[in-house]
Formats: structure tokens, C-alpha cells, sequence
């Protein structure tokens, strides 16, 4: 079984149905201005990941966003991701719901760590891009088994 993730930003629920539908996604990731309405419509036919940008004026009280599934937290930047930063992770103890949660934003092989000491019984998984790439687009193959093989040694 293979999760099929496709991730949009401020799409239409019209749109994200048809590719959902057609490319057989399981999972729709949203890192835009999207509507607990829109989640909610969209919670019906996948499992929802709600992308927030988080930075030290930002509130964990989500509760109207309860139809996602998962939330992902990724640093706020310049850009809606991709920016090779991340936001300080301390504010996670704000984080008080019951609802499971991605971390995302410039995670780096260095960063194991850091992350396997947050100990937070929410976080589900990270969400790594910028941080692996050699390029644009481009991940680097070695680093991703570098961090498989990190988080195999301590979850299996």
C-alpha cells in the first residue's frame, strides 16, 4: 500500500476533487489560506494535512480546523515553503490538542536530534525538502538514507 500525496496551495475544492480523483491521491496537503468549510468538504474524501506557518506570533488554538487529520507545522518565510529554515521549536509546548502534527521548515540531517529530543506525543513525522536537496527538485539520494537509517536505529 502506497499514500499518494498531492499538495496545493489556495486551489480550488473543484480542482483539487478532480486531480484527487484522477491521480488517485490518498492524502491533499494544503499550505494555503484554506477555509475549515474547505477542509471539512475536503476531510470527506482524504485524509487532510493542514500546512501552518509558524513564527512567534502564531496561535495553536486550531480547534476549527478539527477536520484535518494531521497538522503540519513549517516555518514562516519568504515563500510558502522551500525557504531552508526553521522556526524555534520550543513554541511546540503551545501545542495542546489532541490531534497528531508534522513538523516541516529547513530540517537537515543535523537537526535527528534536535527532533528525536522534542518528545512531543503529538508528532507524528517530519516533512524534509529544502534541507535534502542538492538543487531545485533535486534531493540528495545519500542524506535520505542517512536519515532513514537515524530514525530506523531508534523507532525500530
Amino acid at each position: 500500500h502506497c499514500d499518494k500525496v498531492g499538495v496545493f496551495v489556495n486551489e480550488s475544492l473543484i480542482r483539487i476533487l478532480e486531480l484527487g480523483m484522477q491521480l488517485g491521491l490518498t492524502h491533499i496537503q494544503l499550505h494555503g489560506e484554506e477555509t475549515p468549510d474547505k477542509v471539512e468538504l475536503l476531510s470527506s474524501h482524504f485524509h487532510v494535512i493542514k500546512a501552518f506557518a509558524v513564527d512567534e506570533t502564531f496561535s495553536f488554538d486550531l480547534d476549527h480546523y478539527h477536520f484535518a487529520d494531521t497538522f503540519l507545522f513549517d516555518a514562516k518565510g519568504k515563500s510558502r515553503g522551500g525557504n531552508g529554515i526553521h522556526f524555534n521549536w520550543d513554541l511546540l509546548n503551545n501545542y495542546r490538542i489532541d490531534q497528531p502534527f508534522m513538523l516541516s521548515g529547513g530540517i537537515r540531517l543535523e537537526d535527528v536530534n534536535d527532533i528525536l529530543s522534542l518528545n512531543h506525543d503529538q508528532l507524528i513525522g517530519i516533512d524534509v525538502n529544502s534541507g535534502f536537496e542538492i538543487e531545485a527538485g533535486l534531493k540528495n539520494v545519500e542524506q535520505l538514507r542517512q536519515l532513514k537509517a537515524r530514525l530506523d536505529e531508534v523507532h525500530c
